[in-house]
């Protein structure tokens, strides 16, 4: 009913308008009949809804999935030059993996500098101290090998000039100066032995060995130290992490040995179980490593499988026309094509979905489906994953997402989710 005291095209604020249908007759047997005049039309839709099937089977209404996961815990790179160090998931693998030293340049050397200023003002230690370490660290401006690089440099370079000032008021030597924090803390030397300054108690020799670990952990934070597993020779990564065996033993091995790509991602490695005496799998727990299996058990509701174009499951609505599988252009020879079409008209309706969220960073797979339908008969499902090397086709028969032996003859059955990123950045060559 609309109600208006004004002109239609000023309608009252605040009135509520709102249109219902009227029905002339009060008897609906008509149309709860479905009737329809292209009896044609009504056999297709009841062939695609799969009304014709007289298969003796009931839907599925519950499902209970048992997963089983490890994560990865060791890092290695190819040649082993960093030995074997516990994998932390709070930096992305990539970075460990690509980063390098940062260059020491002009900006770094001030940030540095003033940071560790910054630090020493917030404790409670004399401005004295400050001043030391300037003497004790003073960075000099870069020398050149001969007189005419020397006079480029300063005729040309506004940056010369910047050092040059910044030098002369006492910008310290950052590279130098982390250097030696990081060597005293760890073999617990004293950081008043760096300077001449003499704490006048143990309180000051703590908050002196306070600003060193904060300067240490800020760069480190911020700036990665050199992880790289860069092979120059060869012009590419290599590097290797480690999960623990869930049968107990030494560790299984993931080797990327040819990773160039600029994208990690899971097919960049393989698994190795020939080398069971390397450092890297061996069975003794390092520090802080989880060596869990973890198992969950889920019971859930199969959902079917929905996505865009696929024939609409009711009868009076048609399909959004955004998408047309059934106009899709393919040669014979396109076979993937044709088999995705031919899914999506034909098979879509015998697919059923288990969503699963799996934790980043883990080796795991699903070892056990069962399927309980409409009439309380339960199945179990197994792996549609057929790692059998068939020698006659020279070829695995069938295996979707499955991780590769380095011996070649075997594929392993689990899904790995590698910590990487989603979206990186990445410059072509030499335009860094």
């Amino acid at each position: 009913m609309y109600q208006f005291n004004r002109d239609l095209k000023r309608p009252l604020p605040g009135i509520w308008n709102r249109l219902e249908p009227r029905p002339l007759k009060k008897d609906f047997s008509r149309t709860l009949r479905a009737e329809v005049y292209d009896a044609l039309w009504m056999l297709n839709r009841q062939w695609q809804f799969g009304e014709f099937k007289g298969e003796d089977t009931g839907s599925a209404i519950f499902a209970q999935v048992e997963l089983k996961h490890t994560k990865l815990t060791r890092y290695t790179t190819g040649d082993g030059s960093q030995g074997v160090t516990p994998y932390s998931e709070a930096i992305p693998l990539e970075v460990q993996v690509e980063s390098e030293d940062p260059p020491f340049d002009l900006k770094m050397q001030m940030q540095f500098s003033l940071y560790f200023k910054k630090l020493l003002q917030r404790s409670s230690l004399p401005s004295a101290v400050y001043d030391d370490f300037v003497q004790a660290y003073k960075l000099d401006p870069p020398s050149f090998a001969n007189p005419e690089e020397a006079a480029r440099h300063t005729t040309q370079s506004g940056a010369w000039l910047l050092w040059k000032t910044a030098s002369k008021r006492g910008l310290m030597d950052g590279g130098r100066l982390h250097d030696d924090f990081k060597h005293n803390l760890v073999n617990g030397t004293p950081i008043s032995n760096l300077i001449p300054y003499t704490p006048a108690n143990a309180t000051e020799e703590t908050a002196l060995t306070n600003v060193a670990t904060a300067l240490v952990d800020w760069f480190e934070q911020t700036y990665r130290p050199n992880t790289s597993a860069w092979q120059p020779e060869r012009l590419e990564y290599q590097f290797a992490n480690a999960v623990p065996n869930p049968q107990g033993g030494p560790r299984e091995a993931l080797v990327a040995d040819e990773y160039y790509q600029g994208k990690l991602d899971w097919y960049a490695y393989d698994l190795d179980g020939t080398n069971t005496t390397s450092p890297l799998v061996h069975p003794a727990p390092l520090a802080g490593e989880d060596t869990t299996v973890h198992t969950e058990v889920l019971n859930v509701l199969p959902a079917p499988v929905r996505f865009n174009g696929m024939p609409t499951p009711r009868w009076w609505e048609m399909e959004d026309g955004f998408i047309n599988l059934g106009d899709l252009a393919q040669s014979t020879v396109d076979v993937p094509k044709v088999l995705l079409a031919q899914f999506g008209l034909i098979f879509n309706n015998d697919w059923q979905l288990i969503p699963m969220r799996r934790p980043i960073g883990s080796l795991g797979a699903v070892s056990k489906i069962i399927v309980t339908d409409v009439f309380g008969q339960k199945t179990a499902v197994s792996s549609a994953n057929n790692a059998h090397y068939n020698t006659a086709k020279g070829a695995y028969d069938w295996s979707l997402y499955s991780l590769s032996h380095q011996d070649q003859a075997t594929l392993d059955g689990r899904l790995f989710l590698p910590p990487t990123l989603d979206k990186t950045l990445e410059s072509d060559p030499g335009k860094g």
